[in-house]
């Protein structure tokens, strides 16, 4: 979509709403990734006979990534996170441990429990702080909050849901108001429920046409 954006030379923005939501998302995902591998500290020292209390000097062996395995598949992998992200977010950081050890095993180091675990911690901050600095840059570009109660009931009224997410009809709001400039827009949504699937009469009521990201150009190019 940003390539599309790119080659069409058009502007993208981010609703407060969104903004605002996503940047909540992100400090939930941090908290939640720290307590995962706190955990997976915990679980190791454990297994391994030991504590936070004596764990100097306690090595971190080849055959230990049995207990990472069982701990990401029986412990993590049945629990539900606070969005979909953490899954994928918590395969990352699997993929990047195992991958050290591997690497450490290759160049023949030894890996100490607290240093490799300082290490983990080190990487979910350099992935949380990416993660900000492209929420900084989308709030370059930030749309203002509008608040029209008449355009509001006119909107829940085309849609099916007799209680529309509140946040949802916010979106299309501060979008409408963009367009009350004269500058044309669509909406790019993944929230099939309540805004892609509805993006007709949304766009029959209020004029704001929403689109999946993956028809964003086309739709684009309509307007």
């Amino acid at each position: 979509m940003k390539q599309d954006a790119k080659t069409l030379k058009i502007d993208c923005y981010v609703t407060p709403t969104i903004f605002t939501e996503c940047t909540g998302r992100v400090g939930t995902l941090y908290r939640f990734l720290k307590s995962t591998i706190l955990e997976l500290y915990s679980f190791v020292l454990r297994e391994k006979g030991t504590d936070v209390y004596s764990s100097a000097g306690v090595k971190l062996e080849e055959k230990d990534q049995v207990l990472i395995e069982r701990f990401f598949l029986f412990t993590v992998k049945d629990e539900k996170g606070p969005f979909n992200t953490e899954k994928e977010q918590l395969e990352q950081i699997e993929t990047w441990i195992i991958k050290f050890l591997e690497e450490q095993r290759a160049k023949k180091k030894e890996v100490l429990v607290d240093q490799f675990f300082v290490q983990c911690i080190v990487q979910l901050n350099r992935l949380s702080t990416n993660m900000q600095n492209r929420l900084i840059l989308f709030s370059r570009n930030l749309l203002k909050v509008m608040d029209d109660p008449v355009f509001v009931a006119k909107l829940k009224g085309c849609l099916p849901s007799p209680t529309p997410n509140d946040k949802d009809l916010a979106i299309i709001t501060e979008v409408a108001n963009y367009m009350t400039t004269g500058r044309k827009a669509v909406l790019v949504a993944l929230d099939y429920r309540e805004l892609v699937r509805n993006a007709d009469p949304i766009e029959r009521e209020v004029g704001v046409r929403v689109c999946d990201p993956l028809y964003a150009r086309y739709w684009v190019e309509q307007i």
